[in-house]
């Protein structure tokens, strides 16, 4: 997800004599809105990917769920996670969030294209590179995200913010999952391009 007209690294500053530890209150300011809505969407993206590419390479690729077939899955799945902590810490550090959010939301976007041709290419290797490829791009998204967070409110917001992102979060992977379960009756390349042009948004 392109978030490129928000500003990151500067802190966002409420009017005096309101409750800015107030959820509604926090709602309502509109640099918070738009990055956890942005956010919500990069969530239902990325649980759209994870459940198609499972399904690719469990039933299409790897042709059922073998107990070799389930250790593979599982090491694609945490591996890329360990390393995205890492990877968005040197990120942050190194260049402007806004700059890196919306680098690593079309780097999102171009992997999950290239994951179409998994289905196609029935390439073991390739299904599983791709999918830590994505996870991990998702992974750092998520750190890039949590780190940018602190620079949209006060301090004494955060709280209250931080639970706000985590409900989002949680909201979008439900609704990703739902989505992905309906448009992968058509088919999980179908799957693959909505969850591609959430990401170009």
């Amino acid at each position: 997800m392109s978030i490129t007209s928000t500003t990151f690294d500067e802190a966002a500053a409420e009017p005096h004599g309101v409750d800015d530890t107030s959820r509604t209150v926090l709602w309502r300011g509109a640099r918070l809105r738009r990055f956890l809505l942005l956010h919500g969407a990069g969530q239902t993206a990325d649980a759209m990917v994870t459940l198609a590419l499972a399904q690719v390479i469990v039933f299409q690729i790897e042709q059922g769920a073998s107990p070799a077939t389930v250790v593979r899955v599982l090491c694609t799945a945490m591996v890329p996670y360990l390393l995205a902590g890492p990877i968005a810490g040197v990120i942050a550090d190194r260049w402007p969030r806004r700059s890196s959010l919306a680098v690593t939301s079309t780097v999102r976007a171009l992997l999950v294209l290239l994951a179409v041709s998994v289905p196609e290419t029935g390439n073991r290797v390739l299904g599983y590179a791709l999918a830590g490829a994505v996870l991990a791009a998702a992974g750092t998204a998520m750190n890039l995200r949590s780190a940018s967070l602190p620079h949209l409110v006060p301090e004494r917001s955060l709280v209250a913010a931080n639970s706000m992102s985590s409900i989002v979060q949680k909201v979008a992977g439900t609704v990703g999952f739902v989505l992905s379960t309906v448009v992968s009756l058509w088919s999980p390349v179908a799957v693959l391009f909505v969850a591609a042009l959430i990401h170009a948004f």
